[in-house]
């Protein structure tokens, strides 16, 4: 009808994502290391070797602005989209 366009859905995705989740489980091993470290000298020890490595990663798609924003306009606009990492590290104690 005329000059009508609709658009059922769309995706936006990370250009890099192997990257991305790279860079998110560094990250979450540093955090887990500077954890460890805390509590194992709260308990007077400190980390010895790594025994186990758990991973487990999350990661987001775009985040909405507003749940009516596509539907009252056309405009693409750009969003968030955020990529995580989960690790479960077990050191044993020295």
């Amino acid at each position: 009808m005329g000059d009508a366009l609709a658009v059922e859905g769309v995706a936006l995705e990370v250009s890099e994502p192997a990257a991305a989740r790279d860079r998110a489980v560094a990250a979450a091993y540093a955090d887990a290391v500077r954890q460890a470290t805390q509590l194992a000298e709260l308990a007077g020890a400190s980390l010895g070797e790594v025994l186990a490595i758990g991973r487990g990663s999350s990661g987001g798609g775009p985040m909405a602005r507003g749940m009516d924003a596509m539907a009252m306009s056309a405009k693409i606009e750009p969003g968030e989209t955020s990529v995580g990492a989960s690790l479960s590290v077990t050191w044993a104690l020295s």
